[in-house]
């Protein structure tokens, strides 16, 4: 136990990126992995901080007995306790909200392409049927000059 709580400040001290928007807490896990379900393993925290910020579902980061650091949901920042001496880095503040309002931006940009997918096709289909009826004076006019 406690070489690997060692083992864990030596890691945590080594890095080159920052944790600031992550809160660490010993002997918890987060419910949950990221993305979509999936267990995606890391060597140290700094490889799974920079996953954890470009996955929009990922609440932070859990240090597993075996060495392993994998991407966690933690829905809300919930914690639970571990009886294996797990330790999590959790998300917080606005990196936490950002990552699920740019979520949601996509979203809701992807429902508006789609809602206006038919409507241009049905502007298009609109556009032809005025070009057709546009050149019915023009026919007309060509029959009865044949007659």
């Amino acid at each position: 136990m406690v070489r690997s709580v060692f083992s864990v400040l030596c890691a945590f001290s080594m890095l080159s990126v920052s944790l600031a928007q992550y809160q660490m807490m010993m002997n918890v896990f987060l419910e949950g992995y990221s993305p979509l379900d999936n267990r995606i393993v890391f060597d140290n925290i700094g490889a799974a901080k920079l996953g954890c910020d470009k996955e929009y579902d990922c609440g932070g980061i859990t240090r597993e007995p075996n060495g392993d650091f994998t991407l966690r949901k933690g829905s809300g920042g919930m914690v639970k306790k571990s009886n294996v001496g797990e330790v999590s880095w959790v998300k917080s503040g606005p990196q936490m909200a950002m990552g699920q309002s740019n979520y949601q931006q996509q979203q809701q940009q992807q429902q508006q392409q789609q809602r206006q997918q038919p409507m241009q096709t049905q502007n298009q289909q609109l556009d032809e049927e005025a070009s057709a009826l546009d050149m019915l004076p023009d026919l007309a006019s060509l029959v009865s000059s044949l007659k």
